[in-house]
């Protein structure tokens, strides 16, 4: 990596207020910025325009930890402007799931998480996200609608791949807005949803993870030999009734005690 710190990387142009500078890396660029005093970065950053994924992608650090420096150092409105300036190449300077969950918890900006995976769209993302812990791992750090966003890019039958058993159904539950759990279950389709429900334990994650209303619509769609096929001991019913709320509790006797026929 030293030879980009001794000279041999590219270096592009740009001038400001009749002075003129050359820029190839990151480092660089963030001297520029901070000689402007910070008050002119988007004229400065609009003439690197062409060529700016290729500064982030090149001197002694990752092409991630460039970006997360860039995007911190800017304006609310300036960062927007380089998200969507980089486009479909923000995927690839992110390059793997964990180092988009970094950028998303490094930034904490709710404006710009949905602008981030919009730009690095469905294909970008489902390259990055292949596992359902990763998918997990980042909705943990989404904030405002974004959780839907990323969901739709990547695609109901993509994420229905990824959701192997009702564990993993959970994990993503707890980590989306409670107001759009249903939401999400409609989006994997009920079907599916139920599907993952084989034993005691999933169902016990899953009514567990969910908030009081969709936990009722869940349990409304369960046959009733299918509640008792899943919880099939008495030591399951007393596991299932320790880690659900009072009001889960009755929603599920509740079922039980009607006729499967009743109105």
């Amino acid at each position: 990596m030293g030879q980009f710190r001794y000279g041999t990387v590219k270096r592009y142009p740009v001038s400001y207020g009749g002075e003129t500078a050359e820029i190839g890396t990151i480092d660089e660029l963030m001297v520029a910025l901070d000689v402007l005093n910070r008050h002119n970065d988007r004229e400065l950053i609009e003439q690197l325009a062409p060529v700016l994924a290729d500064i982030i992608d090149v001197g002694d650090r990752i092409a991630p930890a460039n970006l997360k420096i860039l995007l911190k150092a800017l304006s609310a409105q300036d960062r927007l402007y380089v998200v969507e300036l980089l486009g479909a190449r923000l995927g690839y300077l992110v390059g793997t799931a964990v180092e988009l969950r970094n950028l998303i918890v490094s930034l904490a900006d709710v404006d710009v998480e949905s602008v981030i995976l919009r730009a690095i769209g469905g294909n970008g993302l489902r390259r990055l996200i292949v596992t359902c812990q990763q998918l997990w791992e980042i909705l943990e750090w989404l904030f405002g609608e974004s959780d839907v966003v990323l969901l739709g890019l990547l695609g109901s039958e993509y994420v229905r791949r990824l959701v192997a058993h009702g564990h993993d159904l959970a994990e993503i539950l707890r980590r989306v807005d409670p107001d759009r759990q249903i939401w999400t279950i409609e989006f994997l389709g009920w079907p599916v949803a139920l599907s993952l429900l084989r034993d005691d334990v999933d169902l016990r994650e899953v009514l567990s993870a969910l908030c009081t209303e969709a936990c009722a619509k869940l349990i409304e769609r369960l046959p009733n030999a299918t509640i008792v096929e899943l919880v099939a001991s008495e030591l399951a019913w007393l596991e299932l009734g320790r880690h659900l709320s009072p009001s889960k509790t009755r929603l599920l006797s509740d079922k039980l005690e009607r006729r499967e026929d009743a109105p």
